[in-house]
């Protein structure tokens, strides 16, 4: 119910900055339903806690294809990136990385193996 009502950039930085739990992420998450909340969310996703937070509860592909298309800094990308934990979590990013300048980003910040190799593992031939 809340997000539904997220009409400002400044309500979304407000709701991001005491976003302090898991289990506040996890329902926040569940009902990103449109791709305007989703590029508000992603805007002031400004800590490594909160980016951490946002993609252990990223469950679905529509929410996965909703945070992609709005990654559009690498700065917000350096920090998904640094927590995607799960095989799970790196095939449905993948997925949804469709263009050119995502797919650039999202690669200059792989810095660990580990990465590495989840992000591979989901790399089919196109």
């Amino acid at each position: 119910m809340l997000l539904e009502y997220v009409s400002s950039r400044h309500q979304a930085k407000m709701l991001l900055e005491y976003v302090c739990s898991r289990h506040q992420a996890k329902m926040l998450l569940e009902y990103v339903c449109s791709r305007y909340q989703a590029k508000m969310l992603l805007e002031y996703a400004c800590s490594r806690h909160q980016a951490k937070m946002l993609l252990e509860y990223v469950c679905s592909r529509h929410q996965a294809e909703m945070l992609l298309e709005y990654a559009c800094s690498t700065h917000q990308a350096k920090m998904l990136l640094e927590y995607v934990c799960s095989r799970h979590q790196a095939k449905m990013l993948l997925e949804y990385v469709c263009s050119r300048h995502q797919a650039k980003v999202l690669l200059e910040y792989v810095c660990s193996r580990h990465q590495a190799k989840m992000l591979l593992v989901y790399v089919h031939l196109r």
